[in-house]
């Protein structure tokens, strides 16, 4: 199964992961995750994405700063 075939919008990416719009966009800005294909509402995300937001959510719950959670991200590969 290839994981990165699904496509998401922004929308998907709120309602799976519970971050906000904005937050995403942060995110991405900051680097913590990669920009999407496409810009504006033709903007899409993937398994990735989904995955990254989950896991920074997952990090910060464990009172992470998101400079320590950039770090981890960036020291690991997405299959770890």
């Amino acid at each position: 199964m290839d994981m990165l075939k699904e496509e998401y919008t922004i929308s998907d990416l709120e309602r799976l992961t519970g971050i906000s719009r904005r937050t995403i966009h942060y995110y991405s800005k900051e680097k913590l995750i990669s920009p999407p294909t496409g810009t504006g509402g033709a903007a899409k995300y993937n398994e990735i994405h989904v995955l990254r937001l989950k896991l920074i959510k997952r990090l910060q719950n464990s009172h992470l700063k998101l400079s320590g959670i950039k770090e981890a991200l960036d020291a690991s590969s997405v299959d770890e």
